[in-house]
């Protein structure tokens, strides 16, 4: 048996360079994991340590969702208080509609006026002043879609169509 070792030294010397060339690599590969594993846990250290006030990752993961639900819960509300704001806005006035003019020839200056507030619908009111010399006149009409069901006059439709 021992001369079965002897015949071939070349192979075992072969066999045995391998050998150390692949321990080589492995203490290389090792040293190289076992860097990686020392800043992996150097960093998981320090997340740990920093500014949690000794809580552990669970507690912070709890904490994080309840904000999360919170914040979410607050953003629900937003929304309907928005909607609700939104609804509303639609019946203020929004539109505005303003004509100045003379509505007798005799008396001049444009002191007459028409002025259309309508809402979001084009319901609303119309407002108009009538100045002559010995007296003034101020009328109201509802508008509905746009439209009143009295007689308009002239300035007054311009007054609607400028709102």
């Amino acid at each position: 048996m021992n001369s079965a070792l002897n015949v071939y030294p070349e192979a075992m010397a072969f066999i045995l360079f391998i050998n150390t060339l692949l321990i080589g690599i492995l203490v290389i590969i090792t040293l190289f994991y076992t860097l990686k594993v020392r800043k992996l846990s150097k960093s998981y250290d320090k997340f740990m340590r920093a500014g949690f006030n000794e809580k552990n990752l669970e507690q912070l993961i709890d904490a994080c969702i309840f904000k999360s639900e919170d914040a979410m819960s607050q953003n629900r509300e937003m929304q309907n208080s928005l909607n609700r704001i939104e609804a509303n806005m639609l019946k203020c006035i929004q539109k505005f509609g303003f004509v100045r003019y003379t509505a007798f020839e005799d008396v001049g200056s444009d002191q007459s006026f028409s002025i259309a507030l309508m809402d979001n619908t084009d319901n609303g009111l119309l407002l108009s002043g009538i100045y002559a010399r010995e007296y003034s006149s101020v009328f109201a009409k509802t508008i509905e879609g746009g439209k009143s069901k009295y007689t308009l006059s002239a300035e007054e439709i311009q007054a609607i169509d400028r709102a």
